[in-house]
């Protein structure tokens, strides 16, 4: 028999961030589901930790070799046996009622195909910083309907590792694009948008998002070979949470940067007003 849902996690080398992502579902206040991990070609110990879980909800894949998030993601969604798919990323940590609260909504729901969560920002070491802001239901769904490609860029506030999602939906439109690195799940969505999917909002926050100023979303942002506290006072700023950005800027050492960001965030908090 079929779980209620499956939850679905691509890993590539994330040993020191895994174990606290998996026991954040392995503890959840609704536990009848699958678990299926796919590791994505790692070569630290990620494998093995997966492995050391004695739980038979969970399921492991291994590719071979690193066929990045995308394959991973669409492979996953061929072997998971519930309609209902919950994303998870390997190096963030849910909130111990997120998956009941998101099938709640669904069996209040029948007619909606996507639903996402708020949530907050946490350093490397897990340390909280700060809310992610995001627009309502209506003009996130508005934002990605009227993107100028099918490639959505700035305009996706569907937060990834928090959805919760009909499998049919998804593979209705054919599952997540592998042609691009990055903004999958944006063209993902845009894609179920046009074809009349319907999304959902819970605001609250269900997910905490491990920032990685490395990792390719970091990279992404021009991030990439600076200074964590930068990296976190900018995701501050531009959540427009100004006193933990100008936390993060006292904790960096003394630089022009250093100057230079400390009078934006100041210039940007006083017009905030």
């Amino acid at each position: 028999m079929s779980p209620p849902v499956s939850i679905l996690m691509s890993a590539c080398n994330e040993e020191p961030f895994i174990p606290e992502a998996i026991d954040s579902m392995l503890g959840q206040t609704f536990g009848d589901f699958e678990f299926l991990i796919i590791d994505d070609g790692s070569t630290d110990r990620t494998r093995d930790i997966i492995r050391g879980y004695d739980d038979a909800r969970i399921r492991l894949l291994c590719n071979d070799g690193n066929r990045g998030l995308s394959r991973s993601l669409n492979h996953g969604l061929q072997h998971c046996r519930s309609d209902l798919v919950a994303r998870m990323d390997a190096n963030d940590v849910s909130a111990p009622t997120r998956l009941e609260k998101q099938i709640a909504r669904f069996h209040s729901r029948p007619a909606v195909d996507l639903i996402w969560t708020g949530a907050v920002y946490m350093t490397r070491e897990g340390e909280p910083l700060c809310p992610k802001r995001s627009p309502g239901l209506r003009e996130a769904v508005a934002l990605l309907k009227t993107s100028p490609s099918s490639l959505p860029v700035g305009r996706n506030n569907v937060n990834h590792m928090t959805v919760m999602f009909r499998r049919a939906a998804v593979l209705r439109v054919g599952g997540y694009s592998e042609q691009h690195r990055w903004g999958q799940d944006g063209n993902l969505w845009y894609r179920m948008l046009q074809e009349g999917a319907e999304f959902e909002y819970l605001e609250e926050p269900l997910m905490k998002i491990r920032l990685l100023p490395h990792s390719v979303t970091g990279a992404r942002h021009g991030h990439s070979g600076t200074i964590e506290h930068e990296y976190y006072a900018n995701i501050c700023r531009l959540n427009g949470h100004y006193r933990e950005a100008l936390r993060q800027v006292a904790r960096m050492p003394w630089s022009l940067g250093k100057l230079r960001l400390y009078a934006s965030t100041v210039k940007q908090r006083l017009g905030s007003f």
